[in-house]
């Protein structure tokens, strides 16, 4: 493994460019098709270990070549790598880009079109007298039917979930009348190591810089356990200041770590863990173990050489 990545890294000095393009999709344009090994093998087992590389997570596969489309590889068993979901029993277009291989693996297939499965039903016989380009859009054409098949049904699926779901009480915060803020509090983030967080009477939210002096990362996961563990729901806010809310009724609809439909809120969503908030932004925080309680919070500043935030905040209680 060892050898590979170095192999991937020597080409990567040599040629960035090309080796970032043909990285992100190895046959993303059906022009460079023939730059790559193409095969049609069906996986035959697969080591169930991921091993993390610089390319991603990464398993090793062995399949059987059906037929090559492209290259000079032989039929029969093959051993490959690739960093794409691959099952065995089925049939699947292999792509890799020779560039990648020095040692190690006979076959890397990396990126978003190097491993395509083709359906149960498809008759290698469909791509007799066609020419690499036209092998190769054939088979993407049926895949791109099956996966417009598969958004069909769990679009159906979606539909129904969201009318079971329609009157969900749980994600909501409703004050029982006008909001009494009481003391709203000055503090500034806390630190061990590299973990800042938030000390809110007790509840510690993660928090990391993104741009100095101006914006930060707020995390979805209770700090200390495992990753994936959700521990902090938010809310968008369009208040300026705290004081606002004052003496105002508050709904207010939470979005926790795997609440759907996250991403048509104004929070402005960093993958699945964390939120990016803005210095001056008022936002609606609570806990998973205690959603009656919401923590108003407003940044007020973020130091331009450290990590160390000002922020004021205030609970409220339903």
């Amino acid at each position: 493994m060892r050898t590979i990545l170095l192999s991937v890294l020597v080409f990567c000095l040599i040629a960035p460019a090309t080796f970032a393009r043909n990285l992100r999709s190895p046959i993303g344009a059906v022009q460079s098709v023939t730059e790559h090994d193409l095969v049609i093998a069906e996986c035959l087992s697969v080591d169930p270990t991921e091993r993390e590389t610089g390319l991603g997570p990464t398993r090793y596969a062995t399949v059987k070549v059906l037929k090559v489309l492209n290259g000079d590889r032989k039929l029969g068993e093959l051993q490959i790598a690739t960093t794409r979901p691959i099952q065995p029993g089925v049939a699947y277009l292999l792509s890799a880009n020779p560039a990648f291989i020095a040692q190690g693996p006979d076959f890397l297939a990396v990126g978003g079109l190097s491993v395509v499965p083709l359906p149960a039903n498809f008759d290698l016989a469909e791509l007799e007298g066609q020419e690499v380009k036209e092998q190769v859009e054939i088979i993407w054409s049926r895949h791109l039917f099956e996966v417009e098949r598969e958004i069909e049904r769990l679009l159906a699926k979606k539909k129904l979930l969201e009318n079971a779901l329609a009157d969900r009480k749980s994600v909501w915060f409703e004050s029982a009348g006008p909001v009494e803020l009481g003391e709203i509090r000055q503090s500034s983030t806390q630190s061990e190591g590299k973990t800042v967080w938030l000390d809110l009477q007790g509840n510690r939210l993660q928090w990391s810089q993104s741009t100095p002096g101006k914006n930060g990362f707020v995390c979805f996961e209770k700090m200390g356990t495992t990753p994936w563990n959700p521990g902090w729901e938010f809310s968008p806010c369009a208040a300026k200041e705290i004081g606002e809310l004052d003496g105002k009724p508050l709904k207010a609809k939470f979005y926790g770590q795997f609440t759907p439909r996250g991403d048509e809120t104004g929070l402005r969503w960093n993958g699945l863990r964390t939120i990016r908030v803005e210095v001056g932004q008022v936002l609606l925080a609570r806990t998973v173990e205690d959603p009656h309680t919401v923590y108003i919070i407003r940044i007020v500043t973020q130091s331009a050489a450290e990590e160390s935030m000002a922020f004021r905040y205030a609970a409220i209680h339903d």
